[in-house]
């Protein structure tokens, strides 16, 4: 075939973005009124350290963060339908893997998890994930617990 006949390769790689290009794309069409629920859920992935089971992820959610330094863990909040519940809004930014006869929570790659806990985002928007105020909500969860 004559070269004329392909189409063009540098026109197809000028619409491939980076990951970066790519990854920062979903956190700023997270509206405002979900970012805490959105930063909430993100928090406890990035800093998991193994992937978290979908019913532990979900029982974070239960906790009311507003009263105190030590949050209270509330039954009544647990989301109701785990899987349907952590994984709606997030589809872009997690996958669910089997493992072990359970579903659990983790970032797709962990480039991911690195771009969302970056100073880069952090500079660009304020959809930034802190790994200190990651840590924190995850002792404060477990001190709630004890």
């Amino acid at each position: 075939m004559p070269p004329t006949q392909y189409p063009s390769i540098s026109g197809r790689i000028s619409g491939i973005h980076s990951l970066d290009e790519t990854y920062e794309r979903t956190p700023p069409k997270i509206a405002a009124v979900n970012w805490p629920f959105v930063q909430r859920f993100l928090q406890c992935v990035a800093v998991a350290s193994r992937p978290l089971h979908v019913d532990e992820l979900a029982e974070f959610f239960a906790f009311d963060l507003d009263k105190g330094l030590i949050p209270e863990f509330h039954d009544y909040r647990h989301l109701e339908d785990s899987l349907a519940g952590v994984l709606s809004p997030y589809s872009s930014l997690i996958s669910v893997v089997h493992i072990g006869g359970s579903d659990t929570v983790q970032f797709p790659h962990n480039a991911l998890r690195d771009f969302l806990t970056s100073n880069r985002l952090a500079e660009k928007c304020d959809r930034h994930i802190s790994m200190i105020g990651a840590h924190t909500l995850v002792a404060r969860a477990c001190l709630g617990i004890l």
